[in-house]
């Protein structure tokens, strides 16, 4: 395996899981002060940090907290909340709410002509063939946003 393989699998490892650089560096099979190097250079913890802040992630954990304010509540307080625990269940339930609305249209529009763009630059012919695949992706995110309103 090339240097440059070993790099991708390690980058690819550090930043979708939770192994440590010493535990990668050992199954990719480089230094840990290659990995370390690595890292620093290629920005990798900004990426696994960004990659734990995305929404998906940010509604994972609300559901988690969620249920241990629940369970909390059934095992601590015999099933009835106090205020503490009212409180902060219905600040979770909102912290759900906004963050399962999902984003805009706007938004996502917005995202896909950056994309389009980037790909038209990169691989016209590919483009081309993106284009009908975007646009039936946007009838759908219509479809769905009207039929939440």
């Amino acid at each position: 395996m090339s240097k440059q393989q070993e790099k991708v699998i390690a980058k690819e490892l550090y930043v979708n899981s939770r192994l440590s650089q010493k535990e990668i560096a050992q199954r990719v099979g480089v230094r840990e002060a290659t990995m370390s190097r690595w890292v620093v250079e290629g920005g990798w913890e900004t990426l696994r940090t960004a990659g734990s802040i995305t929404r998906k992630a940010l509604l994972q954990k609300a559901y988690q907290n969620l249920q241990h304010i629940n369970q909390h509540i059934e095992t601590e307080c015999g099933g009835l909340p106090n205020k503490k625990t009212l409180d902060a269940k219905n600040a979770i339930i909102r912290e759900i709410q906004t963050l399962d609305k999902g984003d805009s249209l706007a938004l996502t529009v917005a995202i896909m002509e950056d994309f389009h763009t980037f790909v038209t630059r990169v691989k016209p012919s590919l483009a081309k063939e993106l284009v009908n695949l975007q646009l039936e992706f946007l009838e759908t995110k219509v479809g769905h946003e009207t039929t939440n309103h």
